[in-house]
């Protein structure tokens, strides 16, 4: 059998969507019930009557022994409507339904007929608007699947707007409203966002509703519903709160940084900081990246911390964070806070002595913005920051230039000083050789008068003078 799936109540799904809508003990039209999984939950956990729909003969017996009535017939073909008590029945289920029918919009105005007053619809659809689709269809791709959401037996494709629409005009107002995500690499067409340029894989991941995979309400009809149980806005989740994650690569003897070696956490769209606990296998080499944010963005990152198999905790110091590319590193104080400036930013952490051969706990503590204007107003602010420092050392290096001249000029003062003394020192030393030179030919001269004949003949006549002057 084609459709025959466990439900786990835990889950995101639609069919858990919908039993959580189901009222204990009521009464209940199955549409398509399949093997009767849905069926016999509400019958043994809820303890419901059940009365069911089904095409295919063998599923429906299958199903048979989990409902109170089971009508094998084609739905489109409207001969079960004789064997229903009208007005009898609290829900009215269509899961995965209507994209199969040819008429839904018929079917679902006369199962209108069978609800008690304030009875609701409860529906699911698959979203042909999920960004899987619209990949596929950018590379001429439209390949239909054996499920999912180019099943091979849809009819009937809708998106968010023919969806409401068709409720509108079989007289249901949706007064609950939800829906089903799931990323485009992670559905049945496996589609990536790296096939495509960065600009259009920038408007995918903002277009509306681009990962709901199903659409889930919850109905009641139009007289039945009163004007607080309208919903006035039908906006889900923001898609972009869904398809931003955190990555972290961990590296091993064998091999560096590659996918295989990576985790993904889906990170919450919140301005309040959020922890979020990645478990890890037993690493080598303690060399770590991190990826904490997969588009241009603000992070700001409170702590970041080792948790041991034994429970124990070791806070990782910013310092041992290492901007890779894509970043601008802001500041660490008080938290780490940087922009991405792509959508693949990069965060290097090398813890050194991590236990090899457990595995851990890496708890990081951060918030993100991805709003453009605040991003470039912190990226102004961090720029301005820089341009004061700029001018800041300008002005510090025209006064170290100030303060170099003046000295330049002292020094230039004291040099020609010093020349000017050289140039005195030198003159005096010349004349004192001068002064030399000739008090050498004077004692020459000196010299040779006393050596002379005439001197010494002369002496007695010196000698009687020199009595006489006496």
């Amino acid at each position: 059998m084609k459709y025959n799936f466990n439900i786990d109540m835990t889950e995101e799904s639609s069919l858990s969507l919908i039993l959580r809508n189901i009222k204990p003990n009521s009464n209940v039209l199955e549409f398509g019930p399949a093997a009767g999984y849905m069926t016999k939950y509400m019958q043994e956990e809820l303890g419901c009557r059940v009365y069911c729909v089904e095409i295919d003969e063998q599923a429906a017996h299958i199903a048979e022994s989990f409902c109170q009535k089971m009508i094998i017939a084609d739905i489109d073909k409207m001969d079960w409507v004789d064997e229903l008590p009208v007005n009898f029945f609290d829900h009215v289920i269509f899961a995965d339904v209507l994209e199969h029918l040819r008429k839904p919009l018929e079917v679902l105005k006369k199962a209108k007929g069978f609800l008690k007053y304030g009875g609701t619809l409860c529906t699911s659809i698959p979203n042909i608007g999920h960004n899987a689709v619209l990949m596929g269809l950018l590379k001429g791709e439209f390949d239909y699947q054996p499920t999912g959401l180019l099943d091979e037996t849809h009819i009937h494709f809708f998106t968010k707007k023919s969806f409401l629409e068709i409720l509108k005009r079989s007289g249901f107002s949706p007064v609950e409203w939800s829906a089903v995500y799931l990323s485009p690499e992670n559905t049945e067409l496996n589609q990536r966002y790296e096939d495509f340029p960065k600009t259009l894989q920038n408007v995918l991941r903002h277009q509306d509703d681009g990962y709901v995979y199903q659409y889930v309400a919850v109905s009641k009809r139009q007289e039945d519903t009163n004007e607080d149980e309208i919903i006035m806005d039908y906006s889900l989740t923001s898609s972009q709160s869904y398809s931003n994650y955190l990555q972290i690569y961990w590296s091993t003897n064998v091999s560096d940084f590659s996918e295989e070696n990576s985790v993904r956490v889906p990170l919450s769209k919140t301005e309040e900081f959020m922890t979020y606990d990645i478990n890890l296998p037993a690493v080598v080499s303690g060399r770590f990246r991190i990826d904490p944010l997969n588009e241009m963005s603000m992070i700001e990152i409170r702590s970041i911390a080792i948790v041991d198999s034994n429970f124990q905790k070791r806070d990782v110091p910013f310092s041992l964070l290492q901007p890779g590319s894509g970043l601008i590193h802001i500041s660490n104080d008080p938290d780490y806070k940087v922009i991405a400036t792509s959508d693949d930013p990069q965060i290097l952490l090398e813890t050194g002595n991590i236990p090899t051969n457990l595995p851990f706990t890496l708890k990081i503590t951060m918030k993100y913005c991805v709003d453009f204007f605040n991003i470039f107003q912190s990226l102004a602010s961090h720029v301005d920051t820089a341009q004061q420092k700029v001018i800041s050392l300008q002005r510090e290096l025209q006064q170290l230039n100030y303060k170099l001249s003046h000295i330049e000029e002292e020094l230039n003062i004291k040099e020609n000083e010093l020349n000017s003394k050289e140039n005195e020192l030198n003159s005096k030393e010349n004349e004192l050789n001068s002064k030399n030179e000739e008090l050498r030919l004077k004692a020459s001269q000196l010299s040779q008068i006393i050596n002379s004949k005439s001197w010494k003949v002369t002496a007695p006549l010196r000698a009687l003078r020199n009595k006489m002057n006496k």
